[in-house]
């Protein structure tokens, strides 16, 4: 190097000596600076509340999919992640932390000379060390220290180029990029100078950031509470952070609640109901098991009401709770439930006071256990449908219990659905080797407001008040369950069960029978004024019920016939003739309610089937809900009626035909003994014969001896001029409808009228009446061509809409006794569980409603507005709400009128 050259090197270099000692210098001018100030707030600021940093969980990272480095995730449904983002991002992709303390430990430096640069720049580079956690702050903490980052672990640095110096102060107009070095900002500085860190996003403000008044409330919680396991939750801290925690002592989907939280007891009850009494009532047939969610057996009357649930409803029921507003419902075993805005998990809180029947805490164990027990011995439909929705149950401690829901579903039915599982005691059934799909007589234990008193197989079953009950003191259960005990007759028939109502064997009957609510009533009891008769407004819609098509037999997959065979049943003759004209006919499957479909879609019912696609077939968009027919009232066979089915079935290739003829049937006592006397002589004759050709021609006769006599006996005579519905193949139209010996004589009638009219048209139906055991086994397993049976009715959308009419589990659903499977039905449904208003989801089920009418799987019948009902005068009700009678619920017994009937020996 020449002289010249290596003096110009020793200029540059004296230059740039001069230049690192000047910024040194100036840092630590900058930095005694900052720390004067910072000294004075600490003296003057008494109100500063710092954040106990060491109680915050780390907040975990996730990998930012676009730079490849990890950044803070905003989703509800993640955990909080840290605040290490790329160097350069931008401003709307860099996480928003704002409301640093004084107390929030200063991020680490990433180099001397890096630091430098950006202190003479200007640049921000906030990195945190790997090794780092994140505080609730959004600061990043040294695990070992907190001391700020000259104490750290940054690599070291020339002590020439100011080195140890402290972080440069931020310029007072940076932005998001370039506001602040990442290197030794502390708590002061952000908190006094307003700077902003290096991973924040221009100009925020206290919505976009997680608030230090979040992560302070936490930490209080904490220290109050210090064994509650929700406050270390990963999921509940995300959304108490974001502000996406809802916190609650009842639900419904939407949110809106009638009670509040300090309500005293539901308003159509009466609080000051009395105590005691006894209501009787009557059930049909016979009972060989107190377990009532076994597909085995059949279960006794009400043997389900001693469970409760983590959400109250009617225990007699299983019904709404309360029963004035429909879609809510409010904590029991619960006290109260938190979830995230998307519901995505849920918590509750349980009440430790809880207690089964046999003194053993209802704990969140208990609550798994059940759950869990549904899974592998619960009705296949409801574990099918449950596994794809459920991803887990946990208790989180002995009175804690979370739920997390599967991604990409319905946010629909989840926390009403696992709010509402029966609770059984874990304890119990292990001890008992016990299990859920076999009948048994002694269930497990409940929690309930009855307990099981004693029971006569097939007689009598006896409930009793528990004057232990944990919960009777609950504002959920003031002015309920007033009677002290609760008594089902046995019954094999309606017919004696009614004569046994009239004598006063049991006090309390809900009528079914049109006929004998019109004219049966006339008896003594009744004319004195001993017996009440009311008909009591009823707010549900009717259950759909009528002739079920068994959706599985060949016949019944062409529409044509099945508007055939509904043709056969005359509405108008039988409400008449049979039911003292006291029905109407329904028509939906929402009856009298604003989601009940008339004439063609229009406005939003229109818009939302438009939104299906090809699936929803141009008679659905283009033609009126579908009705049913009406027929002549004067005579049972309305013949235009029966010319209209005629003409369906023939077009389905149902025609009427002679039985073909058929092979030769053996009469074999007649075939056997002639063809063994044939064998006999042929046989003597061979042997005394000689010659070859004289054996053969005898065992020829003998082989054609033998076949005439098999035609002569063997073939059936054809019948004389009877013409049945048969198929191209020659198979006969057969409908076998079973129905159970219990079922009152008005039900038979219109049964075997409808099958006359059947047979009237060719097709070889018939009733069979069946007893009441084997007739269950035959629903369960659906051993019929059609059955008389109903479906639930819908006010508002829910996974358990799939459960009835989907075709995921229509093979095996109890309550789909059609075996309904529709690609249609299944797109309302899942469009339906998507909508995110309530006028969307009315829109979808007006839109339901119209395509299971289009579908025709069942003939709809008759429905009642009204209860009726007659009970011997010793009970009171209040006024009765929209959706349910709720005799054994909020009705009670008044002693002084029950001592005026036996006063007047009426009663014994």
């Amino acid at each position: 190097m020449t002289g010249s050259g290596k003096a110009a090197t020793a200029t540059r270099f004296a230059q740039d000596r001069m230049i690192a000692l000047a910024a040194g210098a100036l840092l630590a001018l900058m930095a005694w600076t900052a720390q004067g100030v910072a000294q004075q707030a600490e003296g003057t600021d008494e109100d500063s509340q710092p954040v106990i940093v060491e109680e915050a969980p780390a907040l975990e990272s996730v990998e930012d999919p676009a730079t490849g480095s990890e950044s803070e995730t905003q989703e509800s449904d993640a955990p909080a992640a840290s605040a290490e983002t790329a160097p350069d991002a931008t401003a709307p992709e860099a996480p928003v932390m704002e409301d640093v303390t004084e107390d929030a430990p200063a991020a680490e430096s990433s180099g001397a000379d890096e630091s430098t640069e950006a202190g003479t720049d200007g640049a921000a580079s906030q990195e945190a060390a790997p090794g780092t956690t994140q505080a609730d702050d959004g600061a990043a903490e040294d695990p070992a220290s907190d001391v700020g980052a000259e104490e750290a672990d940054a690599p070291a640095a020339d002590a020439e180029a100011g080195a140890e110096s402290p972080a440069a102060e931020p310029t007072g107009d940076a932005t998001a990029g370039e506001g602040a070095t990442g290197d030794d900002v502390t708590g002061e500085d952000a908190a006094d100078e307003g700077a902003a860190t290096g991973d924040a996003a221009g100009d925020t403000t206290a919505e976009d950031a997680a608030p230090q008044g979040v992560d302070a409330e936490i930490a209080q919680l904490r220290e109050e509470n210090p064994d509650n396991p929700v406050y270390e939750d990963e999921d509940w801290l995300a959304a108490k952070r974001d502000g996406t925690l809802i916190q609650s002592h009842g639900y419904s989907f939407f949110g809106d609640l009638t009670y509040p939280a300090d309500y005293e007891h539901f308003d159509y009850v009466n609080p000051d109901a009395p105590k005691g009494g006894e209501i009787s009532v009557w059930a049909p047939g016979t009972f060989d098991s107190m377990n009532p969610y076994s597909r085995k057996g059949r279960a006794g009357r009400y043997s389900w009401m001693v469970y409760e649930s983590l959400m109250g409803e009617e225990p007699s029921s299983g019904g709404s709770a309360p029963a004035d507003v429909y879609g809510e419902m409010y904590g029991l075993l619960a006290s109260s439930l938190d979830y995230d805005e998307a519901k995505t998990w849920v918590i509750f809180h349980m009440r430790p006071e809880a207690r089964f029947s046999n003194g053993d805490p209802v704990t969140a164990h208990d609550v798994v256990f059940s759950h869990n027990l549904l899974l592998e011995q619960g009705l296949p439909s409801y574990a099918q449908a449950v596994k794809k929705r459920i991803k887990s149950a946990e208790a989180l401690d002995d009175h804690t219990v979370k739920f997390t829901f599967a991604d990409d579903i319905s946010r629909r039915s989840l926390i009403d659905q696992v709010g509402s599982v029966p609770v059984w005691p874990q304890k119990w059934f292990e001890e008992n080797d016990a299990r859920l799909d076999e009948p048994r007589l002694d269930a497990a234990p409940g929690s309930g407001p009855y307990v099981l008193d004693s029971y006569d197989i097939n007689r009598r079953i006896t409930y009793k008040r528990n004057p232990d009950y944990w919960g009777k003191d609950l504002p959920i259960n003031q002015g309920r369950h007033n009677f002290d005990t609760i008594r089902v007759e046995y019954f094999a028939d309606d017919t004696g069960a009614f004569e046994a109502f009239k004598a006063g064997e049991y006090t309390f009957r809900a009528e079914s029978n049109s006929k004998q609510w019109a004219t049966g009533y006339d008896f003594p009891a009744v004319n004195e004024g001993y017996v009440v008769r009311e008909e009591l407004p009823d707010g549900n819609p009717p259950t759909p019920s009528g002739f079920v098509f068994n959706l599985a037999r060949d016949m019944f997959k062409d529409k044509r016939v099945r508007q055939a065979v509904a043709l056969g049943y005359n509405f108008e003759w039988t409400n008449e003739s049979l039911q003292n004209g006291l029905f109407k006919q329904r028509v939906s499957f929402t009856q009298d309610t604003p989601l009940m479909a008339e004439g063609k879609p229009v406005g939003a019912e229109r818009e939302f089937l438009e939104g299906l696609g090809d699936v929803v077939p141009a008679e659905v968009m283009n033609e009126p809900a579908v009705k049913p027919h009406t027929s002549d009232a004067d005579r049972l066979t309305d013949r235009d009626n029966q010319r209209k089915a005629m003409a369906l079935l023939d077009e389905a290739g149902w025609t009427m035909q002679l039985p073909p003829k058929q092979p030769p049937r053996w009469s074999m006592p007649v075939v056997v003994g002639v063809a063994l006397l044939i064998l006999v002589v042929a046989g003597f004759i061979v042997m005394r014969a000689k010659g070859t050709v004289v054996r053969v021609v005898t065992v020829v006769i003998g082989l054609g001896a033998i076949g005439g006599v098999y035609s002569y006996f063997g073939t059936p005579v054809q019948p004389e001029g009877k013409m049945m519905r048969r198929n191209a193949e020659g198979r006969l139209m057969t409908i076998n409808i079973p129905v159970s010996n219990s079922s009152s004589s008005t039900l038979d009638s219109i049964v075997e009228t409808f099958v006359q009219n059947l047979q009237s048209m060719g097709i070889a139906a018939r009733m069979e009446k069946v007893d009441a055991a084997q007739y269950t086994l035959r629903e369960r397993e659906r051993q019929y061509d059609m059955v008389f049976d109903g479906y639930a009715a819908f006010l508002g959308t829910g996974t358990g809409l799939h459960q009835r009419y989907g075709s995921a589990e229509a093979e095996f659903s109890l309550f789909n006794p059609a075996g309904l499977a529709s690609p249609l039905v299944d797109a309302v449904i899942d469009a339906s569980l998507a909508t995110q208003s309530s006028e969307e989801e009315d829109a979808s089920l007006m839109a339901l409603d119209r395509v299971l009418r289009y579908e025709f799987f069942m003939i709809p019948v008759w429905y009642n507005d009204s209860y009726w009902v007659a009970y011997w005068d010793q009970y009171d009700h209040p006024e009765i709400p929209s959706y349910s009678l709720g005799e054994l619920d909020f009705w009670w017994y008044d002693k002084d009128k029950a001592q005026a009937l036996r006063d007047a020996g009426a009663l014994r």
